[in-house]
């Protein structure tokens, strides 16, 4: 009953049948329910874990490829909201793709809709891409998207009035971006791949998803030739300082007085300043030391309002952005968390993300 961990205590053995029998790991977790119930959300990962597997613990990383390899002029790729901001990711593969300069945006509102309509007339024949964002904040336009998506549709089938003479472009597509909506067309909805980017739970999701989105990892580590350790270790730090930061937002005002909205572009944008003063500076420490001044009052701390959170983000910074973080060579002593620590010695990049893929879900 006071056992900060149930699930590995010896349980007594169950008597059926005049036998004793080892109860099994859901009969645990009722037990546990019932006498600790404070643990129950602990026991129960546990055992998910134990039954099924770790991957069923943690969402799938979030893969717009994979949902574009399914795409097509006719299949619109919706993003479901709320989530992360949607368009720097889609900006991001557009740039991947070469196609940023052929990606046009529009933020649906009133007033809007001419332009909107213009985009995908255009881009329909030059084989462009258009993102219409925010689609639930203009019901009264859903009508005509649906119209549109339906001429599209006829064309590409072959059966429109002017389907011989005006087809769509191949290359072409449509990204939506929408809350749930009783305005937004079901024919839409039911043609289109529907994606959602959660925020990651916990500091392993959280540093997986800093280490695989933020392009600037990869580039850093290949562009700082003959500092890589201390390039890699540092990156480790940074990502690690994102994810407490991120996380600290679950315990309410346990974390933070104020409700903040960090975004993983917090974190790319303080590799990139990484990237730079380790080329540009005179010295490995005035380096991190600039990193930090900007990471603690710009990158995340010109989010914040309240002046305890920033004595909190001061401390972290401290932490994780610092000299002797880079300098430790033991794991033991990367941070007070022993088990997310980085390994001592030379770590490539992937296997810094092998090494936090194989981190204990917390």
């Amino acid at each position: 009953m006071q056992s900060e961990s149930p699930l590995a205590e010896e349980f007594p053995l169950a008597h059926i049948d005049g036998q004793d029998v080892e109860v099994s790991s859901f009969v645990k977790l009722l037990i546990v329910k019932c006498l600790n119930p404070s643990k129950f959300l602990v026991a129960a990962r546990q055992v998910v874990a134990l039954e099924l597997g770790d991957r069923y613990l943690s969402p799938p990383l979030f893969d717009i490829e994979r949902s574009f390899e399914d795409s097509s002029p006719t299949t619109p790729l919706i993003f479901v909201l709320p989530g992360a901001n949607p368009l720097g990711a889609l900006t991001s593969f557009a740039r991947r793709k070469k196609r940023l300069e052929s990606l046009k945006s529009v933020s649906l509102g009133q007033g809007q809709d001419k332009r909107a309509e213009k985009a995908i007339a255009e881009a329909r024949k030059q084989g462009c891409w258009v993102f219409l964002q925010n689609c639930h904040l203009y019901p009264s336009w859903m009508s005509k998207l649906e119209q549109i998506f339906e001429s599209l549709s006829a064309r590409a089938s072959g059966t429109g009035p002017d389907s011989a003479g005006d087809s769509t472009h191949p290359s072409f597509r449509l990204w939506l971006s929408s809350y749930p909506s009783s305005a937004f067309p079901s024919l839409v909805l039911r043609s289109g791949i529907k994606m959602t980017n959660e925020p990651p739970r916990g500091l392993k999701a959280s540093m997986i998803r800093g280490y695989t989105s933020s392009k600037s990892v990869q580039e850093s580590l290949n562009l700082l030739v003959g500092r890589a350790e201390s390039a890699q270790r540092l990156i480790y730090s940074l990502c690690m300082l994102h994810a407490v930061v991120e996380g600290r937002k679950r315990f309410g005002t346990l974390g933070w007085n104020v409700s903040y909205s960090f975004s993983v572009s917090d974190l790319s944008i303080t590799i990139q300043q990484l990237l730079y003063y380790m080329q540009h500076s005179e010295s490995k420490q005035s380096a991190i030391a600039a990193v930090r001044a900007l990471a603690e009052t710009c990158n995340y701390g010109g989010r914040l309002t309240d002046e305890r959170d920033r004595r909190v983000l001061s401390a972290l910074a401290e932490e994780f952005c610092s000299p002797e973080a880079v300098e430790r060579k033991d794991e033991a002593e990367t941070s007070e968390i022993s088990e997310f620590g980085l390994p001592a010695g030379v770590i490539l990049y992937k296997d810094a993300l092998y090494h936090i893929k194989e981190l204990p879900v917390e």
